[in-house]
């Protein structure tokens, strides 16, 4: 019975990722994001299902090729959502340089800019 479950519930996680590899490929943010967020929800149940298959004394290890193969495909695709972002800041970069300007300029200290005094106290005399 767990054991159905748990092949049922990996063959849904093969789906998803599938899906989730089409939405990447895609491009559309909001597809991406509802295809990883179902992702992560689908494998931490199959994440419970292995823990209770390992605690009534069956095996995944007749799972363990496919399992492997999931996790290959999932480390590629994060592989391909980093290039993905740093492909994106980039181009942001390149479109609104100022933002990525610094707030204060590199010879203020913490009290403020060293080349004037601030603050100073002049003789007042009437």
């Amino acid at each position: 019975m767990l054991q159905t479950r748990f092949e049922a519930s990996l063959n849904q996680v093969e789906q998803q990722v599938a899906l989730a590899h089409a939405a990447l490929i895609g491009g559309d943010p909001h597809e991406v994001e509802s295809s990883t967020a179902t992702l992560r929800q689908m494998s931490m149940e199959l994440h419970g299902l292995v823990g209770g298959l390992r605690h009534s004394g069956n095996s995944v290890a007749q799972f363990r090729s496919r399992l492997m193969a999931l996790s290959e495909l999932m480390a590629l695709q994060r592989d391909g959502l980093s290039r993905r972002t740093s492909t994106i800041d980039r181009a942001l970069h390149s479109m609104l340089p100022a933002v990525h300007t610094q707030t204060y300029s590199q010879l203020a200290s913490q009290y403020g800019s060293t080349g004037r005094q601030s603050g100073a106290f002049k003789l007042l005399t009437a």
